[in-house]
């Protein structure tokens, strides 16, 4: 509902900024230039931006439905850390968040990483049994700096030529970092 009467009221403004063009330069092609500007701006500065406020909530929430039902709340980040690694490891463009309607991989871990203290603190409210010594942040955190490092070590071993290139694998495997006892 919010969002459906800002639209109503950014079309009655853009509606009226059309008209005053048209009055000036009574063109069909003016209007539909106006017409496409005023949709694209309409979706650059409020349909992406609350798209990808959706997409927080929906993370808090969905942060808070496993905290109630008990799971280590603390690997949420992990799987978006992961997202992320694979992108820069396959080499995706990264494409700039005022253009997504997600949030980027990055910005989802941090704010997920935020909201942990809480979600601890819900999940010790319902009675859960205790989470595992080891955090499973710690445990990805520590696998990506020794992938990493193997990735380097290889990257060394080729432009030394010590190694053909066509024998480094390039293929990486990404585990989950489900902390255990």
């Amino acid at each position: 509902a919010e969002k459906a009467s800002v639209t109503h009221f950014l079309d009655f403004l853009f509606l009226i900024s059309l008209a005053m063009i048209w009055a000036i330069c009574p063109m069909d092609s003016l209007a539909i230039v106006g017409q496409w500007v005023q949709s694209r701006l309409r979706e650059f500065l409020f349909e992406r931006p609350y798209s990808r406020n959706l997409e927080a909530e929906a993370d808090k929430v969905g942060l808070e439905l496993a905290a109630k039902a008990c799971v280590d709340v603390r690997a949420s980040a992990i799987f978006w850390k992961q997202m992320e690694l694979v992108d820069d490891l396959t080499g995706q463009a990264c494409i700039p968040e005022w253009i997504s309607t997600h949030p980027s991989h990055g910005n989802r871990a941090e704010h997920l990483d935020r909201l942990i203290p809480k979600a601890i603190k819900l999940r010790e409210s319902c009675n859960c049994p205790e989470l595992p010594c080891v955090d499973p942040r710690l445990v990805f955190e520590m696998s990506m700096k020794d992938l990493l490092q193997n990735h380097r070590d290889a990257e060394n071993k080729v432009t030394t030529g010590a190694v053909n290139p066509l024998q480094v694998d390039d293929r990486v495997a990404i585990t989950t970092a489900a902390g255990g006892d």
